[in-house]
């Protein structure tokens, strides 16, 4: 097996002009920033990695510039020695190691499963063809607007719905109880709606 290694790596923070939201109503409207990780590797293959970052005020800027931090450590490793590369990033003394080390974990897989001509879930074993999504509200203004959300969703064919309510216990605990699942042959016995704070 020849010895790909990788030769340069990218790190692009992306704030994107998009609308805004909240799943809070502590929080105030979020900010989305998304960190990605370009690989070159010696064969010519492109490694991908990204993870999204939210903060109320400002982009987050943190993970970018961790990852920064983390990419010499990972700049002419093999890419058929992931393990050794996550072990090498955990145990060094970056802030938000674990952010970073992710991102550093993720492209060398990628790497590694387009070398191959593979899907990257068939390289990992393919234990599962397909899995279910599920949705997730942001911050809606009224119970009225929450339920046609849900609606709305199982209409696409979601089955489980994460809401984010108001987070004050009298409004969302009569939102719980106001919701009420379509008519038996229109729904799924396994679908479920969710509520976090």
């Amino acid at each position: 097996m020849n010895r790909i290694t990788v030769e340069r790596i990218a790190v692009l923070a992306v704030g994107p002009n998009a609308e805004r939201t909240t799943w809070s109503a502590r929080l105030g409207e979020m900010l989305e920033a998304l960190v990605i990780v370009r690989m070159d590797l010696s064969n010519g293959v492109e490694a991908i990695s990204s993870l999204t970052m939210y903060m109320g005020h400002d982009f987050d800027r943190t993970a970018d510039a961790a990852t920064c931090l983390m990419a010499p450590f990972v700049r002419g490793k093999c890419i058929y020695d992931i393990p050794q590369i996550y072990s090498d990033a955990r145990s060094r003394y970056v802030p938000l190691g674990s952010l970073a080390t992710s991102l550093m974990d993720i492209a060398p897989h990628d790497g590694k499963a387009k070398t191959l001509g593979v899907p990257i879930y068939k390289m990992l074993g393919a234990a599962r063809q397909k899995f279910r999504a599920y949705a997730s509200s942001p911050l809606l203004p009224d119970d009225g607007t929450y339920i046609a959300y849900c609606h709305a969703m199982l209409a696409e064919g979601y089955r489980t719905i994460k809401i984010h309510p108001y987070c004050h216990f009298e409004d969302d605990l009569r939102l719980v109880k106001r919701w009420r699942w379509p008519a038996p042959s229109a729904r799924n016995a396994r679908s479920t709606v969710g509520v976090t704070h």
